[in-house]
């Protein structure tokens, strides 16, 4: 996360930096955090405080010279009940809390979803005061980039299940493309 914050520090004393007016801190960090990683709530969690501690940087240093704008670019399907089932409904929920929740409700309520906290318990790290504050509002944009929708269907939580927990086993939904032999979508 050092690291980073330097680079972002560097990076912008750079003069032609100046044309810039739209910058962006983080390009999908849910991809970055589930496919290239096995510690995966770790990894969200420090690029989500390397994000914060970058828009701190611009906004003290360069936002007003440089009548700019910053923000994060987040990713997410959008995820619709398999069946009228209401665990279906909750499932198709709680999907978009481990996709785009997992981001967005840092950046605008300084915790993470209710569900991922629930689900995920002493793997999900948490946030202090302090770093809860520098996340609120940590944004001039969002950014989103939609690809495509899915079916959710609820995996019941069994309390037998001794493999290894993973962020996929944590959300407890099956994602389809296909309903009763449909794909999703109109043709």
């Amino acid at each position: 996360m050092i690291e980073y914050y330097d680079v972002v520090s560097i990076r912008s004393r750079h003069p032609s930096d100046l044309r810039v007016k739209h910058w962006i801190t983080l390009n999908e960090p849910h991809s970055h955090s589930t496919l290239g990683t096995k510690v995966p709530y770790i990894t969200s969690h420090n690029q989500l405080l390397a994000h914060a501690a970058a828009v701190k940087l611009y906004r003290t240093k360069y936002q007003d010279s440089q009548n700019g704008s910053i923000g994060i670019t987040l990713n997410s399907l959008w995820f619709l009940p398999f069946s009228n089932d209401i665990l279906d409904h909750q499932a198709a929920h709680r999907a978009l809390d481990f996709m785009f929740g997992w981001f967005m409700e840092p950046l605008t309520k300084g915790k993470y979803p209710l569900s991922m906290v629930s689900l995920v318990g002493k793997r999900l790290p948490k946030f202090t005061k302090k770093q809860s504050k520098m996340l609120i509002g940590s944004y001039d944009f969002i950014g989103i980039n939609y690809y495509s929708s899915t079916f959710v269907a609820n995996i019941p939580h069994s309390k037998n299940d001794t493999s290894k927990p993973t962020y996929y086993k944590d959300t407890h939904v099956n994602l389809t493309s296909e309903r009763n032999g449909r794909p999703i979508g109109p043709r």
